[in-house]
Formats: C-alpha cells, sequence, structure tokens
C-alpha cells in the first residue's frame, strides 16, 4: 500500500519536472540572409532578419569589405512565425545560375548554415525569399532587394 501511494505522488511529480524542464529551454534562434551578390565586383545587397523580428538591410561592394548595415524596424510574432516555419524546409542547394547576379537564400539555426543560391532558387528557398520581400514591400513600401 505503500509502495502505492509513493508512486502516486512521485509519477506525477516527476511529470511535472518534465513539463517545465521543457518549458524552461530557450526558444530555437534563427537568422536568415536573402539578397543578390556577384557581378563583376562580387558586392551585393540583402536584408537580414532574425528570430526576434530585428530587420534590417545590408550591403557591401566587394567580398570581403564593410557591410554597410541600415535597421530597417521589427517584426511582429505573427509576421514572424509564417517565415518561421517555412525556414524549416530549408536546406539548401543551388538552382540555375542564370545571370551575374544570382539570388540567396542563407539560414543560420542551431550552429548551422544552410544555402540556397542561384536565379531559381530550391522551392523552399524561393518561398522564403518571396515571403520576405513581400512582406517589406508591404511594410516600407518598396521591393528590396
Amino acid at each position: 500500500m505503500r509502495r502505492l501511494l509513493l508512486l502516486l505522488f512521485l509519477v506525477p511529480s516527476i511529470a511535472a519536472g518534465q513539463s517545465t524542464d521543457a518549458a524552461k529551454r530557450p526558444p530555437m534562434t534563427w537568422t536568415v540572409r536573402i539578397g543578390q551578390a556577384g557581378g563583376f565586383t562580387g558586392g551585393g545587397k540583402g536584408l537580414r532578419l532574425t528570430s526576434d523580428g530585428k530587420l534590417s538591410s545590408e550591403s557591401w561592394v566587394v567580398p570581403g569589405a564593410d557591410v554597410h548595415t541600415e535597421e530597417l524596424g521589427q517584426l511582429d510574432k505573427a509576421e514572424l512565425q509564417g517565415i518561421e516555419a517555412q525556414l524549416q524546409e530549408c536546406h539548401g542547394g543551388h538552382g540555375k545560375l542564370r545571370g551575374t547576379m544570382p539570388r540567396y537564400v542563407e539560414v543560420e539555426r542551431d550552429g548551422q548554415t544552410t544555402r540556397g543560391e542561384g536565379e531559381d532558387l530550391p522551392p523552399a528557398e524561393d518561398a522564403v525569399y518571396q515571403s520576405i520581400t513581400e512582406l517589406v514591400a508591404r511594410k516600407h513600401g518598396e521591393a528590396l532587394p
């Protein structure tokens, strides 16, 4: 009987401890960069979005040069949720490399980076690219990049 009572008290407290451990885990952090780069100089421009909603533009003249960054604002949780769901499908890859300024989508999460690039981005990366550029166009009245 004692064992039964002990189990009745112990099991719920263990289960409660496990659920609070899961709740204490920090949310996944990620950074996504989209844009176009290449051409004669290798320069480019793009956008950077982080999991905390910070949106900025980036541009550089040549590879390895200083990156000019301009803060564009903050996205709310509802706007981030759709993009975060799309990021789960991004695994990198290359599309057709026509022209001199291919588009790219670079995703950093859990210490790993994937990059999709080309005029024809892989489908998941293209969806992220379109979502972010449309969101920026709606908020700022211009299409970037």
